[in-house]
């Protein structure tokens, strides 16, 4: 009996005895667990794990940095895509409605014309009614309408003949061409003019410049006037050229 009680305590020291030491070297040693871990490993192979998982990090940052970029490009390009989309879209939809508004005012031109010719009409008259007021009053209502549109009228007297805004129809001798629009000196007798002056009015004739001469046929009358819409013109002016 005396022998099994002993036999235990003797297990008992044998297994907390080893526990003790471990405890009391880990606590003696005091070092982090990785360097536990490559206890007894050789120092060139470890040197070369670490190198390798440095590589391997590097390479992780440098793919990541990669598709970022690309994502980041793509982006920018799909942003770029778009504006130009929204661009091209803003661009159809203008000409859309210049087209339109260009085939409405060439629909309207006979209409112009009608008015142009009653109301030309009602000038001749020496007495004017209420039915000519209004119809003055619709003619500039609906001038106004189409001026907001970028509608102008070519209908000028005396100005160069342009073969982009002017079809010409027929010619006029030179002395009925209307010549520059300038003022003509007044004559006056010689029993007005004192003696004294004379000289000074002759020197003044001589020195003053000749009135510069157009440098090619003018237009010499509308016959029916053209229209353009800003840059573009919807129908020339039927024009009479003189030299």
């Amino acid at each position: 009996m005396s022998n099994d009680s002993e036999h235990p305590s003797d297990e008992e020291s044998g297994d907390e005895a080893p526990h003790d030491e471990g405890e009391t070297a880990g606590e003696q040693l005091n070092l982090p667990l990785d360097a536990l871990l490559d206890w007894g490993a050789d120092p060139q192979t470890l040197d070369q794990e670490r190198l390798e998982k440095e590589l391997e990090a590097q390479s992780a940052e440098a793919l990541l940095a990669a598709e970022r970029d690309e994502y980041l490009d793509s982006l920018r390009r799909l942003q770029a895509d778009f504006d130009n989309f929204r661009k091209r879209s803003l661009r159809q939809q203008t000409e859309l409605l210049e087209r339109a508004t260009e085939g409405l005012c060439i629909r309207l031109l006979p209409v112009l014309d009608a008015l142009d010719l009653a109301t030309a009409h009602l000038a001749t008259q020496a007495e004017s009614n209420d039915a000519a007021k209004a119809l003055e009053q619709i003619d500039a209502l609906l001038r106004d309408i189409l001026a907001h549109e970028g509608i102008e009228k070519i209908d000028a007297v005396g100005v160069l003949f342009d073969p982009t805004i002017h079809d010409a129809v027929g010619h006029v001798p030179a002395d009925a061409a209307p010549g520059p629009s300038e003022d003509a000196p007044s004559s006056s007798g010689p029993d007005e003019v004192p003696p004294s002056s004379k000289a000074a009015s002759k020197h003044a004739v001589k020195a003053a410049p000749k009135a510069a001469k157009p440098a090619g046929p003018v237009v010499a009358e509308v016959m029916r006037p053209g229209y353009r819409m800003r840059s573009k013109v919807l129908r020339p002016a039927m024009v009479l050229v003189g030299d």
